[in-house]
Protein backbone atom coordinates (compact mmCIF):
# COMPACT_ATOMS: atom_id res chain seq x y z
CA UNK A 1 0.00 0.00 0.00
CA UNK A 2 1.37 2.92 -1.30
CA UNK A 3 0.40 6.76 -0.74
CA UNK A 4 -2.65 6.11 -3.24
CA UNK A 5 -4.63 3.60 -0.63
CA UNK A 6 -4.79 -0.64 -2.02
CA UNK A 7 -8.07 -0.11 -4.23
CA UNK A 8 -8.17 -3.06 -6.63
CA UNK A 9 -8.60 -1.89 -10.58
CA UNK A 10 -7.36 1.37 -9.10
CA UNK A 11 -3.85 3.10 -8.02
CA UNK A 12 -5.55 6.73 -8.36
CA UNK A 13 -7.22 6.74 -4.93
CA UNK A 14 -6.26 8.35 -2.13
CA UNK A 15 -4.62 7.59 0.72
CA UNK A 16 -7.65 8.46 2.64
CA UNK A 17 -8.90 4.84 0.62
CA UNK A 18 -10.54 4.22 -2.35
CA UNK A 19 -14.39 5.53 -2.94
CA UNK A 20 -17.36 4.04 -2.00
CA UNK A 21 -18.67 2.09 -4.53
CA UNK A 22 -22.00 3.64 -6.52
CA UNK A 23 -25.11 2.17 -4.84
CA UNK A 24 -27.25 0.32 -7.37
CA UNK A 25 -30.91 1.31 -8.59
CA UNK A 26 -33.65 1.38 -6.16
CA UNK A 27 -36.70 -1.19 -7.50
CA UNK A 28 -40.36 -2.84 -6.63
CA UNK A 29 -41.38 0.71 -5.12
CA UNK A 30 -44.89 0.25 -3.44
CA UNK A 31 -46.85 2.79 -1.78
CA UNK A 32 -49.27 1.13 0.76
CA UNK A 33 -52.06 3.24 2.74
CA UNK A 34 -51.95 2.72 6.28
CA UNK A 35 -54.57 4.51 7.95
CA UNK A 36 -53.66 9.13 7.27
CA UNK A 37 -50.15 7.54 6.33
CA UNK A 38 -48.86 6.19 3.49
CA UNK A 39 -46.55 3.22 3.65
CA UNK A 40 -43.85 3.09 1.04
CA UNK A 41 -41.58 -0.44 0.33
CA UNK A 42 -38.96 -0.64 -1.93
CA UNK A 43 -36.13 -3.70 -2.71
CA UNK A 44 -32.96 -2.39 -0.92
CA UNK A 45 -30.25 -1.05 -3.23
CA UNK A 46 -26.58 -2.17 -2.75
CA UNK A 47 -24.00 -0.26 -1.58
CA UNK A 48 -26.94 1.98 -0.35
CA UNK A 49 -25.95 4.61 2.65
CA UNK A 50 -29.69 5.93 2.87
CA UNK A 51 -32.27 7.24 0.25
CA UNK A 52 -33.91 10.15 -0.88
CA UNK A 53 -37.45 10.37 -1.85
CA UNK A 54 -38.97 13.04 -4.25
CA UNK A 55 -42.68 13.53 -4.05
CA UNK A 56 -44.97 15.29 -6.64
CA UNK A 57 -48.63 15.96 -7.48
CA UNK A 58 -47.79 14.79 -11.42
CA UNK A 59 -46.42 12.04 -13.04
CA UNK A 60 -43.52 13.66 -14.65
CA UNK A 61 -40.08 13.41 -12.39
CA UNK A 62 -37.93 15.19 -14.25
CA UNK A 63 -39.63 18.55 -13.56
CA UNK A 64 -40.25 17.66 -9.47
CA UNK A 65 -36.79 19.51 -8.26
CA UNK A 66 -34.75 19.01 -5.21
CA UNK A 67 -35.59 15.64 -2.54
CA UNK A 68 -38.14 16.10 -0.78
CA UNK A 69 -36.67 14.09 1.96
CA UNK A 70 -33.08 12.80 2.21
CA UNK A 71 -31.15 10.50 4.11
CA UNK A 72 -33.92 8.18 4.84
CA UNK A 73 -33.21 4.86 6.35
CA UNK A 74 -35.51 1.54 6.54
CA UNK A 75 -37.77 2.13 9.61
CA UNK A 76 -37.78 -1.62 9.80
CA UNK A 77 -34.98 -3.44 9.39
CA UNK A 78 -37.03 -7.02 9.93
CA UNK A 79 -38.96 -6.57 7.96
CA UNK A 80 -38.41 -7.73 3.94
CA UNK A 81 -37.27 -4.67 2.04
CA UNK A 82 -37.27 -1.14 3.26
CA UNK A 83 -39.54 0.48 4.63
CA UNK A 84 -40.49 4.85 5.15
CA UNK A 85 -43.90 6.17 5.86
CA UNK A 86 -44.70 9.35 4.34
CA UNK A 87 -46.95 10.82 7.58
CA UNK A 88 -50.47 11.77 6.96
CA UNK A 89 -49.92 11.81 2.99
CA UNK A 90 -53.34 9.52 2.32
CA UNK A 91 -55.43 12.46 4.12
CA UNK A 92 -53.29 15.62 2.71
CA UNK A 93 -54.27 17.49 0.15
CA UNK A 94 -53.83 17.39 -3.30
CA UNK A 95 -55.26 13.64 -2.99
CA UNK A 96 -52.69 11.91 -5.27
CA UNK A 97 -49.02 11.63 -4.70
CA UNK A 98 -46.46 10.83 -7.23
CA UNK A 99 -43.00 9.43 -5.53
CA UNK A 100 -39.18 8.54 -7.13
CA UNK A 101 -36.95 7.07 -4.62
CA UNK A 102 -33.50 6.71 -5.19
CA UNK A 103 -30.24 5.67 -3.27
CA UNK A 104 -27.85 7.79 -1.48
CA UNK A 105 -23.63 6.77 -2.02
CA UNK A 106 -21.63 6.62 1.07
CA UNK A 107 -19.49 9.49 1.74
CA UNK A 108 -16.01 9.09 0.44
Amino acid sequence: VGAYGDCPGDRRCLAAGCPAPAPGPVTGLVVERREDDLLLTWQEAGHAAGYRVRRATHPDPVTWGWPWREGITDEDPDAPGVQWTDPGAATADPPAWFYLVDAEPASP
